[in-house]
């Protein structure tokens, strides 16, 4: 839920034993493996706020595994498209599964006013592909991930369109 949920500026409720507090749902992740949240002792996530977007837009998500449904993702992608006029006007993705942490797809603006085209869905996979940051592991090689994080946000942007 975590790469949806930054394509539309979420926010988390956290309540502990003598306050609550609401901050943006990427402050509640740090680049630590071992220690990847940011909530204080005997905090608990108890909402989630999503503010409407100011213009139509299409989202979905999807994930690459190596087992059913249940399996930690190799690559996940959320995409947020917006499009008018048969041209992009509003363009996010998040990843998760190539990082220690979920992230927004940074340089996305260069995208706006352009057709969604397949030349611009490829410029939209190389760019993905170079942010993907995937760290070794057990079951795929780094350059696999990013390649299929690329390919999941190329496809997924092309179904959305």
């Amino acid at each position: 839920m975590a790469p949806v949920l930054l394509l539309f500026d979420g926010e988390v409720e956290l309540a502990g034993p003598d306050s609550r507090r609401r901050i943006p749902l990427a402050e509640l992740y740090r680049n630590d493996g071992m220690d990847h949240l940011t909530l204080a002792e005997g905090e608990l996530l108890v909402a989630v706020h999503l503010p409407k977007p100011e213009a139509p837009v299409t989202s979905g998500y999807t994930k690459s595994r190596v087992r059913g449904s249940i399996d930690f993702p190799l690559a996940g992608v959320a995409v947020r498209l917006g499009v008018a006029d048969d041209k992009i006007t509003d363009l996010r993705v998040g990843l998760t599964g190539v990082s220690p942490l979920p992230f927004l797809v940074r340089g996305l603006d260069k995208f706006l006013g352009r057709a969604p085209d397949q030349g611009c869905l490829e410029d939209l996979r190389d760019r993905v592909q170079t942010q993907a940051k995937a760290m070794k592991t057990t079951m795929t090689p780094p350059h696999y991930r990013r390649r299929v994080a690329g390919g999941l946000a190329q496809k997924l942007a092309e179904a959305i369109f």
